[in-house]
């Protein structure tokens, strides 16, 4: 019988996230994102033509891991409008910096800010439904006992 190492203990109770289909396949768009960013090279100024290319591998990664046509060329046109022309900043590389366009991108595309759960004071209200998704393994439900303290937090200055 050999010994366990500490990384291979689990805690009493819970299940690790075994390796699926999902899990492979997002690994593979950040490898293959990561490659795409590669082709964008040493330059001092991102060029639509480097950017073009990049954005093909990006577009083909995106969709191969089931994202939406729609979404796909609204994250690549964005990017593209941002990228083109832009002076890579010192110190950072095109690939860091188009790294950069691409989170800014996300960003927006998701939301940048952040809007309160709604308040019901007065319990006429239907309550507020919030929808945890998430893949086994990923803190879906140490989300929601966060989310759920975080309300009972926030209410305790009422009466």
């Amino acid at each position: 019988v050999g010994s366990v190492s500490p990384a291979g203990r689990r805690r009493a109770g819970r299940r690790s996230a075994p390796a699926t289909s999902t899990s492979m396949m997002l690994d593979g768009l950040v490898e293959r994102i990561g490659d795409a960013m590669k082709t964008i090279g040493g330059v001092q100024r991102i060029s639509e033509a480097a950017v073009e290319g990049t954005l093909k591998d990006v577009k083909r990664a995106l969709l191969d891991s089931d994202v939406n046509l729609q979404v796909a060329n609204r994250i690549v046109g964005g990017v593209k409008e941002r990228a083109v022309g832009v002076e890579v900043t010192k110190g950072v590389t095109a690939e860091q910096q188009f790294v950069k366009l691409m989170y800014d991108e996300l960003v927006e595309l998701m939301g940048n800010g952040s809007t309160p759960l709604a308040s019901h004071d007065d319990h006429t209200e239907k309550p507020t439904v919030v929808l945890m998704a998430g893949l086994q393994g990923a803190g879906k439900t140490t989300s929601a006992g966060k989310l759920a303290l975080s309300i009972i937090g926030a209410g305790e200055g009422q009466t």
